[in-house]
């Protein structure tokens, strides 16, 4: 598969195909196909990689006449896999071109291993909800937006490095992760999920996870004996009792370390659909007049005990232990990186002769999730028709996830597993 593009195209099925078949025509590919896409707006991923799928797209030809299209690589070759014919290909259609680098990047100094984010600016709701255009001198053309006969007449080769953000909640599931990780390390099994807040709070201190711009411990903090509550910062806690419950606002308390823990009053349209009672919670908050306010939704989790395991609702949950029942190879896809063509599933399965994804579906009566979800799903069986995963959904609108498992199991007897 290391030669074949998955092609998605809104209102028709997924499929495969190879870059043969693309170049197949005139010296410049196959024309009528890249226009077709072009047209169709069509979504491209390389299949050389397992995870993490490079996105391709059809442009303008930076040389020719405009109507003519190649296929066009947005980030670094390099990002292919090497058996694949576009690992560091030297492509003279590539006269502009932007490199994203990622938000989340492992770096090390003298102290050893880090995680370095660049975080999205948190606490200027204001600046955002009225951002201003940036004026046409001081903006960086993408490569969408170049000027082809602009370039062609400079005689330029070269690329813009744009330097992607990241949201709290990715911030607070790299910051668990690692927290994760010291807690294995210092104490062995984890018998508690109290164990995670220990290993946050040290990921904190000792600076394995660290911010573009401010030091972590300036701008959020776990409840803490020692601790003073900031004017504005991402409380990070376990959300152990509803104080109170209005129409406009509920008022929770969220536990953290050494019996210590904060007041927050939450308003209605910031509370996840549901409960957050016993959930790890990560709240932006502002501090008035001694009143801690919520300032944006909540990232919470669900911190199962066997193994402290990341869980994003009750649903995951019930669907995690059955599986858990079955001594299958679990992983948890949280990174950024751990995405699977783009996307990045509930639980993958390994121990098959492919990778299996699983997905639940758990909103799909909000219509943005559920068209989210249909292009997602669209994805992920184009990829098993063409060999690459096994797919298995469960719509909990739909009931029981029972009909999933029993055909988990057919494919572990098949499989002889």
């Amino acid at each position: 598969m290391s030669n074949s593009l998955l092609v998605l195209i809104e209102g028709q099925a997924p499929h495969m195909i190879s870059y043969a078949q693309v170049a197949t025509g005139n010296k410049h590919g196959n024309q009528e196909l890249l226009h077709a896409w072009r047209a169709n707006k069509a979504v491209l991923y390389c299949t050389c990689r397992e995870t993490d799928r490079v996105r391709m797209n059809v442009r303008n030809h930076p040389k020719y006449k405009e109507h003519v299209q190649v296929l066009y690589k947005q980030d670094r070759h390099i990002d292919h896999d090497p058996t694949c014919e576009r690992y560091a290909e030297d492509s003279p259609l590539e006269i502009r071109r932007v490199v994203k680098r990622s938000a989340v990047q492992e770096e090390t100094d003298e102290n050893g291993r880090y995680v370095k984010i660049f975080l999205r600016d948190l606490f200027q709701v204001e600046k955002e909800q009225a951002q201003q255009p940036v004026p046409a001198s001081e903006e960086v053309k993408s490569a969408d937006s170049y000027e082809p006969k602009h370039l062609i007449k400079q005689q330029r080769v070269g690329r813009i490095d744009k330097q992607e953000r990241t949201t709290v909640a990715a911030l607070i599931r790299e910051w668990y992760v690692e927290g994760l990780q010291i807690a294995q390390e210092r104490m062995g099994q984890l018998r508690s999920t109290q164990a995670i807040l220990y290993g946050m709070q040290m990921a904190m201190l000792e600076e394995r996870i660290r911010l573009d711009k401010e030091s972590l411990k300036k701008i959020a903090y776990i409840p803490h004996p020692r601790q003073y509550p900031m004017e504005q910062a991402i409380i990070v806690g376990f959300a152990q009792a509803c104080l109170s419950i209005g129409e406009e606002e509920e008022v929770w308390q969220i536990s953290g370390v050494k019996g210590a823990f904060e007041t927050v009053h939450i308003e209605k349209r910031y509370l996840p659909n549901h409960r957050l009672k016993g959930n790890l919670v990560a709240i932006q908050t502002t501090r008035k007049q001694g009143t801690i306010r919520a300032m944006r939704s909540i990232v919470d989790a669900i911190i199962h005990p066997n193994g402290c395991v990341w869980l994003d609702s009750q649903h995951e949950k019930d669907l995690y232990e059955e599986l858990l029942l079955r001594r299958l190879q679990i992983e948890k896809p949280l990174r950024p990186h751990d995405t699977w063509f783009g996307y990045r599933p509930d639980f993958v399965l390994r121990g098959w002769s492919r990778p299996v994804i699983v997905e639940v579906w758990g909103l799909m009566d909000d219509v943005v999730y559920a068209s989210h979800a249909a292009v997602k799903r669209n994805v992920y069986l184009a990829a098993e028709q063409a060999g690459v995963i096994y797919f298995l959904e469960w719509d909990v609108s739909a009931g029981s996830y029972r009909p999933m498992l029993e055909h988990l199991d057919e494919m572990r007897k098949l499989a002889g597993k």
